[in-house]
């Protein structure tokens, strides 16, 4: 994973942060997730519709329970 991003930087609580990252996998990149802490992971989507190639830039919308600032600490790729 490169090119982790998150939008804004602080949030209202219930307010949504914007995420983006870039997921690299040898066989193809046939999914990807993000997830805040030890909270549930979150589906991410492929930026050009489809998981197809071996590096996807990937976008989605994590809804924030709480305000404040948050880093998503964990991306993982489906193969």
């Amino acid at each position: 994973m490169t090119d982790l991003r998150t939008w804004p930087g602080s949030v209202a609580g219930g307010a949504p942060l914007s995420v983006s990252a870039t997921l690299a996998a040898e066989d193809g990149v046939a999914g990807g997730e993000v997830r805040v802490g030890d909270g549930a992971w979150m589906a991410l989507a492929p930026a050009d519709g489809t998981f197809d190639a071996p590096v996807e830039a990937v976008t989605g919308t994590i809804a924030a329970t709480t305000g404040g600032r948050f880093a998503p600490c964990c991306t993982r790729a489906a193969t």
